[in-house]
């Protein structure tokens, strides 16, 4: 197609092109009524084009009329129907506001454009042929497009409008005859608002070289046309004041408890300006009178569906506009652990458990599940209930059936409102003990029974003994000069139970070369209860002066190696002789390391074998096991120490177990975008490190992948935004080191969905202050919380109750508290009693919906003090997406707890915390069997329960083992305060690492601690361990606590001191007395 000149053309060869113009539409017009199916031809000469684009997307061209034959002044005439165009259609954007609109037509005579504003635009007559050029050009791209009214292309594209009527480098006519390209076409932002947009039609001819506007009857344009939002046009739409109409507006369904902000209203007519109203709706909705829009702050579903009606009124009339808003409960906020606490022991096999009740906007009594298994995963369920109605303050189920006495067992609740149910709980543990069963009797060790030994105080050793309860043992040993065992020689008690799956004793008083002498031993648990004396083994003090061999070298396997074999081979290095008398060696290996079970293999007496090894191959061992040995040489006379070592039976590899799934259950709701997915640990045949294999996905068929992730952690926080009130698919999958294809992959767990709801429960805040277990003096005392990790900037409130039970079914007093920056407060209004213990909570609220009760704060009250405070010296803000180990440590030199430190693993924290380290002073006394070395420290948020165990870390000194009085530094203790049964008790150290002097320890939640030493009992002893060594479980005080509330950390000087101490010995000896059974502690 010839593009016209930018010169005005001769008269003659514009006269010629126009009846060949004509020739083409009669051709085409002709061609179109023969063709099948009478396609009309809609850009064509004549025609009025609507032009919506953005200059970096799609521009929709719309035939509105032709200028030939149709009437212009006719009045509300609808030119274009709706949708002609509309946001859809545009890619890059979804806002009126980024749109433009220009129209424009050529009848072969006249020229046309419109622009928004009713007086006559400015005329430059050398533009003339360039927009002629432009508006064929157009048209012609146009009705190449389609065969429909509205086409869609590219303003990429040589011929569009964008190119040829618009651009900055060839603007076209719209420049050249307005002398003003922007007065041309304008941007559609009022499609949002008032919802249409008028143009006005500006008709031109041209005369000579002049160009002339041709004005309309009574105006300088001959007509109006209006751009409305659903995508239609009016021609010459009513003048004057026009009624308002308002869009439909679609049924919604919203959260409760989220702040509702309706959708702003579109007019499809009506004359500005407008008030809008609000007629019909939920109490404390209130209404925009400029834009329309409602606001609903705290939408509650009583009452709902909701009925909303608004109204738009001008000076023409008014209109109203009804939709329904659906407020949908969220999910009921898990429960909280009541009893019984975390990590205690139960004396019944059918306990009951208890929780705080979750919290549900939707009002009605919610029913709660209980599960609890046998195992840390949750793979072996041992007894559930569902549907177990809710209490008024507090939720219990009796267990049934019956569980396994001496076993710990693992449980959890949720809370349900019909088949919506709540997260569950932080998993919590309990130890079933119904009454107190002795140790084992410790088999006895070293010197072996008729042997000899060169020293005149020799080393006493037993293999460790095992206790049903997991209570803490000590050892006693005996020696006599005769067989009968009637001439006691020397004796030790008290001796704590050593590492390694052996305990020691050296004999304290020397012995007599020449001489024979017998020994026994027994262990003692905690409650005092004995497990009675081995028999008596015999030994000769050498009189010759032979001397006992060394150890062995332990050679192959290695120590925490893998063999591949069930029958391999125990290698050592030959021991050394002082006398250089021939050896022989005795080998051991089973699968515990007190070596005293059923599969304990011993070998008879070993040659000492040629080339610097011995060796001894068992019969056939169990796979995927663990297994321990050891071996000694003897030089005929005395026997040497053990050297021992463990290894892992491996023929092939296993692939880990299938990982439980944690949070979020199937069907359940998450809070957040992001959020983390959690499951159990899985646990690996081969004690291989397992890692987990997580994907996320947006339909249940699992064709839309969304995310997917391999970590380390058990939990996964995912990378992608989801959509909030979608739902979504998870599944999850453990994996070894060897991967799929080494056959150390698990199967995937089932496919779980979820919903986003971030108008869901907030998170709980974190007890603050006062720590639980102190002591405050005033009478009205202020209660503190650190805010949810839910807030956002004050948008919570804090509920606070305070009760004077611990089963909180007497309250005292409560409130509801605006948020603080970032810590929120309450002080007590009634004034409480004065030597009573108090009990308290708080949760986040925002609206109806609440989140889980804090775990329950207690606190006694003592107007004559002292009173507990806490220094904090140490903090850190940890995420729970955390994918890293996070350490705090209490860096300052000053500190009289510098070096304490935690170390959290990824997945350990249930949610998003400020991990602090405090000084406590005043703290409740320890009990009078020991006394503390440094200070106490007090680990916060207290009350919360990992999902994994942290480490705490004690860095100790060499003035700490002298005070202690000890040398090696596994004889210390640590303590933590339990503060409902009011005791300090003993925990287990997991490590002693000497290299830094620390002691570690691991917990699965927050309190007080301190390390201690003894004040009495018997001397020497390996130290250290326990009972259940490295996982520091906490023994309750339902029958016998070692722990007491009396004695004390503080210095007992003075008259007052001495008469406490005075008058506890003395209830202390009543108590005693009173008992059937002797307790040593």
């Amino acid at each position: 197609m010839k593009p016209y000149d930018s010169c005005a053309p001769k008269r003659g060869a514009r006269i010629l092109e126009r009846r060949f113009g004509l020739f083409l539409c009669a051709a085409f017009l002709l061609a179109s009524l023969c063709a099948p199916g009478g396609a009309q031809a809609y850009f064509e000469t004549g025609s009025l084009i609507q032009v919506v684009y953005k200059s970096d997307d799609v521009e929709v061209g719309t035939h509105l009329l032709n200028l030939l034959s149709f009437n212009l002044n006719q009045q509300n005439v609808q030119v274009s129907p709706p949708g002609s165009f509309s946001l859809a259609q545009f890619v890059t954007t979804n806002n009126w506001a980024d749109l433009r609109a220009g129209l424009f037509a050529f009848d072969g005579t006249y020229a046309y454009f419109a622009t928004t504003q009713n007086t006559a635009p400015s005329v430059v007559s050398r533009s003339w042929g360039s927009f002629l050029g432009a508006a064929d050009g157009v048209q012609a791209y146009y009705s190449e497009l389609g065969t429909t009214a509205t086409v869609v292309g590219l303003p990429s594209e040589f011929r569009s409008y964008w190119v040829k009527m618009n651009s900055a480098t060839t603007p076209g006519q719209y420049a050249g005859l307005n002398g003003d390209p922007e007065v041309g076409e304008a941007t559609l932002e009022a499609l949002s608002g008032v919802g249409y947009v008028d143009f006005y039609l500006y008709k031109f001819e041209r005369v000579n070289r002049d160009v002339f506007l041709v004005p309309g009857v009574s105006t300088p344009y001959i007509a109006v046309l209006r751009l409305r939002s659903n995508g239609s046009t009016l021609l010459n739409p009513p003048t004057g004041a026009v009624a308002p109409v308002i869009q439909p507006i679609a049924d919604a369904s919203i959260p409760a408890g989220v702040p509702y902000t309706g959708p702003t209203p579109v007019l499809s007519q009506g004359s500005l300006p407008v008030t809008w109203s609000l007629v019909v709706g939920p109490a404390n909705m209130t209404i925009n009178a400029s834009t329309g829009v409602v606001s609903w702050p705290n939408p509650t579903t009583t009452g709902s569906p909701h009925t909303v009606t608004i109204r738009a009124t001008n000076t023409a009339g008014s209109d109203d506009e009804t939709w329904l808003l659906t407020v949908t409960a969220a999910a009921p906020s898990a429960p909280t652990l009541h009893s019984p606490p975390n990590g205690s022991e139960v004396t019944t096999r059918t306990p009951v458990l208890s929780v705080q009740n979750g919290s549900f906007s939707g009002g009605g009594p919610l029913t709660y599940d209980f599960q609890v298994y046998s195992d840390s995963g949750l793979t072996s369920l041992a007894a559930s209930a569902g549907g177990v109605a809710e209490g008024t303050t507090l939720t219990q189920w009796q267990v049934s059936p019956a569980l396994d006495d001496n076993t710990t067992f693992y449980w959890r609740s949720r809370a349900c409102a019909g088949d919506v149910c709540s997260a569950w709980m932080s998993t919590a543990r309990f130890f079933v003990n119904t009454e107190n069963d002795p140790p084992s009797v410790p088999p006895l060790s070293s010197p072996p029974d008729g042997s000899s030994v060169t020293e005149t105080r020799p080393i006493l050793q037993v293999t460790n003994a095992t206790d049903p309860d997991l209570d803490e043992l000590t050892y006693e040993f005996e020696v006599y000069s005769n067989a009968a065992g009637t001439n006691l020689l020397t004796s030790a008690t008290g001796i704590s139970q050593g590492t390694g799956g052996s305990t020691s004793w050296q004999v304290d008083t020397n012995l007599q070369p020449g001489s024979s002498y017998w020994w026994r031993a027994q262990a003692r648990d905690s409650e005092g209860e004995a497990s009675g004396w081995t028999g008596l083994w015999t030994f000769s003090v050498s009189a010759t002066g032979n001397q006992s061999p060394s150890a062995p070298l332990v050679s192959s396997p290695a120590n925490g190696s893998a063999v591949d074999t069930l029958r391999p081979t125990l290698t050592v290095g030959n021991a050394t002789d002082p006398d250089g008398d021939p050896l022989t060696y005795f080998f051991e290996v089973d699968r515990v390391d007190t070596f005293d079970s059923p599969h304990l293999q011993q070998s008879a007496g070993i040659q000492e074998g040629a080339g610097g090894t011995t060796s001894w191959q068992p019969s056939t061992l169990a796979d995927n096991t663990t297994h321990y040995w050891r071996a000694r040489a003897s030089d005929g006379q005395a026997f040497g120490p053990w050297a021992a070592a463990s290894f892992f039976v491996n023929l092939e590899n296993n692939p880990p177990s299938v990982p439980t799934i944690r949070e979020p259950d199937d069907g359940g709701e998450v809070q957040s975008l992001t959020p983390t997915l959690r499951v159990y640990a899985s646990t690996d045949p081969d004690s291989d490190a397992i890692f987990y294999e997580f994907e996320l996905y947006g339909d249940e068929e699992m064709s839309d992948l969304l995310d997917s992730a391999v970590t380390e952690a058990t939990s996964w926080t995912v990378d992608v935004t989801l959509q909030d009130g979608a739902t979504y698919f998870w599944r999850v999958r453990a994996l070894d080191d060897q991967g799929v294809a080494g056959n150390g992959a698990s199967d995937w767990t089932g496919l779980v969905s979820f919903v986003v709801n971030v108008g869901g429960p907030p998170l709980p805040p974190t007890l603050s202050s006062p720590i639980r277990g102190a002591t405050v003096t005033t009478r009205t005392p202020t209660l503190t919380v650190a805010n949810s990790p839910s807030s956002s900037g004050g948008d919570l409130e804090v509920e606070f109750e305070l009760y004077a039970n611990s089963g909180l079914s007497t309250l005292v007093d409560s409130s509801i508290e605006p948020e603080g920056s970032e810590t929120t407060s309450w002080t007590v209004e009634t004034v409480l009693n004065d030597n009573a213990t108090y009990y308290w909570r708080a949760r986040a609220k925002r609206g109806d919906v609440s989140s889980s009760w804090t775990a329950t704060g207690v606190f006694t009250l003592k107007t004559a003090g002292p009173g507990t405070a806490v220094e904090i010296v140490a903090s850190k803000r940890v995420e729970a997406s955390s994918d890293t180990t996070e350490i705090l440590e209490v860096t300052d030199s000053d500190s009289p707890i510098r070096g304490v430190a935690v170390r959290i693993p990824p997945g350990a924290l249930p949610q998003d915390a400020t991990i602090t380290i405090g000084v406590v002073t005043n703290a409740p006394p320890l009990p009078s069997n020991v006394k503390a070395l440094g200070r106490v420290v007090v680990f916060g948020p207290e009350g919360m329960v990992f999902n994994e165990s942290v480490t705490l870390e004690f860095p100790y000194t060499e003035t700490d083992l002298q005070e202690a009085g000890v040398t090696d530094p596994a004889d210390l203790s640590l303590y933590t305060y339990d503060p409902f049964a009011a005791v300090w008790k003993k925990i287990s150290v997991s490590l002693v690492d000497e290299e830094n002097q620390v002691l570690l320890c691991e917990v699965d939640h927050f309190s007080m601690f301190t390390k201690t030493a003894s004040v009495s009992g018997g001397g020497g002893g390996g130290g250290g361990g326990g009972g259940c060594s490295g996982c520091c479980f906490i023994a309750s005080a339902m029958h016998g606590d070692e722990g007491s509330s009396s004695g004390g950390v503080g210095d007992w000087r003075g008259e007052r001191g001495l008469l406490v101490v005075l008058g506890t010995t003395v209830l202390g000896l009543w108590w005693l007395a009173r008992r059937k059974r002797v307790e040593i502690s």
